[in-house]
């Protein structure tokens, strides 16, 4: 039935007509979301990379949700599949995955080493965590790992304030200031 669908209303014809609108779409949306130069550092160039007979691939998809990603593991290959929301692909969620990436063959290799906390576990057993994370400790670690260098390195909307207010890049000075203080009340 689809064979004889696409036959009747010229489906081949459609595509070699518009495909070009398609590519020029994908084009544009890969185009300004790589445009900031944080954003463009921060990935590899290109639809894909390859490292150690592993590759890390970005296929962008005009046609699906932009709410969801969908990103997935094949053996070596890390595929993430976006479609741009009103022309920018949400790159947050393609960094995730190529964080993974990058972490996930360091961390499995010491995975002895790592599955020594299993204790942690008991602790979190009731977190509102999913299920992997609450059982494994090399994906809880991995996943710890990711999140810290996003909240480290990336724009998340969140301050660079710590405690009370103060810039993280002050904390010597404030430390210092607070020491002071509580030597002058203690004595």
């Amino acid at each position: 039935m689809l064979r004889a669908f696409a036959a009747a209303v010229d489906l081949h014809g459609i595509w070699l007509t518009s495909h070009h609108l398609y590519d020029d779409e994908i084009e544009q949306s890969a185009r300004s979301s790589l445009a900031n130069d944080r954003q463009r550092e921060s990935l590899p160039q290109g639809a894909g990379l390859h490292y150690d007979g592993r590759r890390f691939i970005v296929v962008i998809e005009p046609q699906l949700s932009p709410a969801v990603v969908n990103a997935r593991i094949y053996g070596t290959d890390y595929v993430v599949v976006v479609s741009p929301a009103n022309g920018k692909v949400p790159m947050a969620d393609v960094r995730h995955t190529y964080l993974h990436y990058v972490i996930d063959p360091l961390l499995f290799q010491r995975s002895n080493a790592i599955d020594r906390e299993q204790s942690i576990l008991k602790e979190i057993h009731d977190a509102p965590l999913d299920f992997r994370f609450r059982s494994d400790t090399v994906s809880l670690t991995i996943e710890c790992l990711i999140k810290a260098i996003e909240a480290r390195t990336m724009d998340t909307g969140i301050s660079n304030t710590g405690f009370a207010g103060v810039d993280r890049s002050q904390l010597p000075r404030y430390e210092h200031e607070r020491e002071l203080y509580q030597q002058r009340w203690t004595r």
